[in-house]
């Protein structure tokens, strides 16, 4: 059995609305930084890498080299890792491209699968190039990490069966998301869908978020008190809980508040950005159900402190479940309100209860 990690490369310098296939383009000093941090948690993480291997284009080789350092390894370029070749349009936005070739923009979006460009290979051919690329590629090492591009990543998961044909424009792959294969018996496969680890979730990143999603600064203000009261729940429960992943999920859990069910957009959004951990978190920081016997979670202490913030303030359950309740127009509502207040009773307890261990 051998392990095979593909990496999208790093966030390059080049506009957004683009079509970027071929053309070179440089890395950000801010991709180069987040790689670095990468490089890192890589080494730490994936200690197994016995080689690098790159598509020759420079986003990904600079993206290489950065992380091959951190190995003491020298990158292999190859060709046939590199990006979907997109022909005529390559370099071109958008929406110059549906104004200047509006039929073969309606023929790309009705089958992208198997439409090419002008002068360049369809998504079906990129999969069949990159599955035999990897393959090769692992006949001869143990462990390897490929860098390569969103393109070629997205198209070899239809062609292992993580989406469907038509999925292929919509699959997200974020910048120096990790997409792990495995080869046994000399089948290729897929051991999970692309996803980005904690380290480069940073405050800046965060920040990021928070205007990507243009979420308003009242909501911020909440999230950051819910995040300061979450840590100070935890203090002295002797490490049992990941801190700093508890932090970073108080500080996005709101994220798209003024969508209509918006823990599950939230968790969505997180999805696709690749934090999966924290994503799941999100996911359920409404949810009422509890087994009064389990242990507590990392969910569970983001659940409980966003119970205990009204607005930017903490004010405890008691306070914000009397405010809460005011709202309930109905029985149901009353019953539902019951229990989630119940459900924090019983976290505080269980705060209580690892303390004094």
């Amino acid at each position: 059995m051998t392990d095979i990690y593909l990496l999208r490369h790093a966030e390059t310098d080049a506009g957004k609305g683009l079509c970027i296939g071929r053309r070179e383009t440089r890395l950000s000093e801010k991709g180069k930084k987040r790689t670095a941090a990468l490089a890192g948690w890589l080494k730490e993480n994936l200690s197994d890498v016995t080689a690098v291997y790159t598509s020759p284009l420079q986003r990904a080789e600079t993206t290489a080299g950065i992380i091959a350092q951190a190995y003491g390894l020298t990158p292999v370029y190859d060709e046939g890792l590199m990006e979907i070749d997109t022909g005529v349009w390559d370099g071109l936005s958008f929406a110059e491209i549906k104004e200047q070739y509006p039929e073969e923009y309606e023929k790309r979006g009705a089958d992208p699968w198997h439409y090419r460009i002008e002068n360049g290979e369809t998504f079906e051919e990129v999969a069949r190039r990159v599955n035999d690329d990897v393959l090769r590629i692992a006949a001869g090492e143990k462990t390897a990490l490929i860098v390569t591009h969103k393109g070629a990543i997205n198209a070899l998961r239809i062609h292992l069966h993580q989406a469907e044909e038509n999925e292929i424009l919509n699959l997200a792959c974020a910048n120096l998301s990790i997409l792990p294969l495995r080869i046994r018996d000399g089948i290729l496969s897929a051991v999970s869908e692309p996803y980005r680890p904690e380290v480069l979730l940073d405050d800046e990143m965060i920040r990021e978020l928070w205007r990507k999603h243009q979420t308003p600064e009242h909501v911020i203000r909440h999230m950051a008190a819910v995040a300061a009261y979450a840590l100070q729940s935890i203090a002295g429960t002797k490490g049992i809980f990941h801190a700093e992943r508890i932090r970073k999920a108080a500080l996005l859990h709101d994220l798209d508040r003024l969508q209509p069910h918006h823990a599950a957009v939230c968790a969505e959004s997180l999805r696709r950005e690749g934090f999966w951990e924290i994503a799941a978190m999100i996911a359920v920081h409404h949810r009422e159900e509890y087994d009064p016997d389990a242990d507590l979670t990392d969910a569970d202490i983001l659940w409980y402190a966003d119970k205990c913030v009204l607005e930017d303030r903490i004010v405890g359950i008691e306070e914000r479940f009397a405010a809460s309740r005011k709202k309930c127009k109905s029985e149901e509502a009353l019953i539902h309100h019951q229990r989630r207040y119940e459900k924090a009773v019983w976290i505080r307890h269980k705060l209580e209860e690892e303390k004094q261990r």
